[in-house]
């Protein structure tokens, strides 16, 4: 395991796209065997079906039991071996390249995709999310120029970075990641399919949080990804509604400033603050737990009419109760 751990991380360090482009395939290549294993031994011994949302009623997900895949997840408790540092590192040579070409850009997507798929088979690597620089490295994909899709998955790869993990979500909201995600979503020429995504988002912040719990060796992938697939498909059918419904503040027409002065300018929010909210972000970030009052209250600072959105999710939730 290593041995082809080393492989994969000697490619991803070399300055050649090609290089890189294999070194990534090879990660690729080796978490598709290892989950699939897992997946067909729990499936044989359970007699469960692979998918099932977990719910009190349903009985909770089993363990992993491959050999293989329980070798790999305790080497990612090591600096040395864990993937999702790599990626990381991966990821910011990546998005210091000049251009927006197409080659970059299938670059990003495959590192983004990877680190998804890490995030929710090794639940401690969520912890680098909560140092400023790693989430700056998602937020700053998120500028105007960059290319929709890698906008979309990197909203995805937001969520599963803050996927149950309360002080991620702090250091987003310190991170000006609110103000990212809303200036994105109320621009005029944003794509159509970012702006979804990110209204899933808030929809996802929103979300009432509960205190983390101490984390373990050994996680189950599937119940993660089905975990976080329900929470976004809850809203699917609301999303077209409230997006069209949403009024947007008079900023929209900033909508048509130039792609090189960055999303909301973060740098310049960071420093001379943002109304009242950033007060609020200091405040809820020497706590770790959040109610869905309180972001609510932050998230208004940027978008008048956060109410609505809660007022959805509100109703969302009664009627999956």
């Amino acid at each position: 395991m290593e041995a082809l751990l080393c492989s994969a991380f000697d490619l991803l360090s070399s300055l050649e796209p090609l290089q890189v482009r294999k070194g990534l395939r090879h990660l690729e290549g080796l978490l598709a065997k290892l989950c699939l294993s897992n997946t067909h031994n729990n499936t044989v011994s359970s007699g469960e079906n692979y998918g099932i949302i977990n719910t009190p009623s349903s009985p909770s997900p089993e363990k992993p039991t491959d050999p293989a895949f329980l070798e790999f997840v305790k080497l990612q408790s090591g600096f040395e071996w864990n993937v999702t540092t790599r990626l990381l590192s991966c990821l910011e040579r990546l998005s210091s390249r000049p251009g927006n070409d197409n080659q970059t850009n299938a670059l990003l997507l495959s590192c983004l995709e990877l680190i998804q798929g890490m995030l929710l088979i090794h639940r401690p690597s969520r912890h680098l999310f909560a140092r400023d620089i790693h989430m700056r490295t998602l937020l700053d994909l998120l500028d105007v120029g960059t290319c929709p899709q890698v906008q979309c998955t990197t909203i995805l790869t937001l969520v599963c970075a803050m996927l149950e993990s309360p002080e991620n979500t702090r250091t987003f909201e310190a991170q000006d990641g609110l103000a990212t995600i809303t200036y994105l979503f109320k621009r005029r020429d944003t794509d159509q399919e970012v702006k979804l995504k990110a209204l899933e988002l808030l929809y996802f912040y929103l979300m009432p949080e509960e205190e983390p719990q101490h984390p373990t060796h050994t996680h189950t992938s599937s119940a993660n990804h089905s975990r976080t697939k329900s929470k976004s498909k809850s809203h699917s059918s609301s999303v077209n509604t409230t997006a069209s419904s949403l009024p947007l503040s008079n900023n929209t027409s900033s909508s048509k400033t130039s792609a090189s002065s960055g999303v909301y300018s973060r740098t310049r929010e960071r420093h001379h603050g943002h109304g009242n909210g950033q007060s609020r972000i200091k405040l809820g970030r020497n706590r770790s737990v959040l109610t869905t009052e309180e972001k609510k209250n932050i998230l208004k600072e940027y978008l008048p009419t956060a109410d609505m959105l809660v007022s959805d999710l509100q109703l969302n939730l009664l009627f999956q109760a």
